[in-house]
């Protein structure tokens, strides 16, 4: 629990702070919406975006892309076999 001094002091506080616009770490949390107008000079890339037009947008040679589907077939095959081959074992420890 707060005691009232320190309640006062943070009020204290976040008045000077609304009247010079500049935001103190420790009242972070406590002010919202955000008394600065800081946050608004950053902006964010939307990288999904990015990474679907650069995968729309590449030539692929065809045999490219054969032997992608043949790496995802055999990572899928080993998968596969690892786990059958792990219950086995396990079916096999446990009686």
């Amino acid at each position: 629990m707060s005691t009232k001094k320190e309640i006062e002091s943070d009020i204290k506080r976040l008045r000077k702070a609304r009247k010079t616009m500049e935001m103190d770490p420790r009242d972070s949390i406590a002010a919202y919406p955000r008394i600065d107008e800081k946050f608004r000079l950053k902006h964010s890339l939307n990288f999904d975006m990015f990474k679907t037009v650069i995968f729309e947008d590449r030539q692929e040679n065809f045999w490219v892309g054969i032997h992608r589907w043949l790496v995802y077939f055999f990572i899928g095959f080993f998968t596969g076999t690892l786990a059958f081959g792990m219950n086995i074992l396990e079916e096999e420890l446990v009686e």
